[in-house]
């Protein structure tokens, strides 16, 4: 297999970053071999590849489901296949396929954000980078980015006008105390180091840590 691609790519020497490859990962074991296998050939044919001889392997001996996708950069005439906007056009598609509309999740993120109160700025960015995006401030607004692209953005100043009218809720901090105390008899609060998994169930790197409360 790996000869034939050497061959099929000889066809345009010019190229010299003739080899594709790219992965695509699931969380945990969110999709199988199969359902990861079909989204993986839908992917290559909307990127360009798909009358391309290619490979998909699949791996499930690590944390998140994966398959890797290697094929040539020629296309079966001998011409280079478009790589221009590759990163963008990659989410692009890739949206498609999961049938996800990104700015939608993102207005409906903004209209949940509206509803919370916070003490500070910094409170609310911290929401929505838990959720994936990458924020800039530019203009008095706060820009929203996932997938590499503009998704939404917020006025800062709207922001700051909830934190300067934030009051604690004293019943809640005092019901969700109860709530702590509660639980923390029946759960362990110990914290215990998380580690990546590695092949043959041995651990890599420390990755955070987690509790029994916690998990709760």
């Amino acid at each position: 297999m790996k000869t034939f691609l050497k061959v099929h790519s000889n066809r345009n020497t010019r190229v010299k970053q003739q080899q594709f490859h790219a992965m695509i990962s699931c969380k945990g074991r969110e999709y199988d071999k199969k359902e990861l296998t079909e989204i993986a050939e839908k992917w290559l044919r909307s990127m360009g590849y798909g009358d391309n001889p290619y490979l998909v392997v699949f791996h499930g001996d690590t944390k998140n489901n994966h398959v890797h996708m290697v094929s040539s950069r020629i296309d079966n005439n001998g011409k280079k296949i478009n790589d221009s906007m590759e990163r963008i056009r990659a989410q692009k598609h890739m949206l498609e396929i999961m049938d996800r509309n990104p700015e939608n999740e993102c207005t409906k993120l903004l209209n949940e954000l509206n509803r919370f109160s916070f003490s500070t700025l910094n409170q609310a960015k911290l929401f929505l980078e838990t959720r994936g995006y990458s924020l800039k401030e530019k203009d008095g607004n706060l820009s929203l980015y996932k997938f590499g692209l503009l998704q939404g953005e917020l006025s800062i100043k709207k922001l700051t006008a909830i934190t300067e009218s934030y009051s604690p809720d004293k019943a809640r901090i005092k019901q969700l105390h109860a709530l702590f105390d509660k639980y923390r008899k029946v759960y362990s609060s110990a914290p215990v180091p998380t580690f990546e998994p590695l092949k043959g169930n041995r651990l890599g790197k420390p990755t955070g840590y987690r509790s029994e409360m916690a998990d709760f």
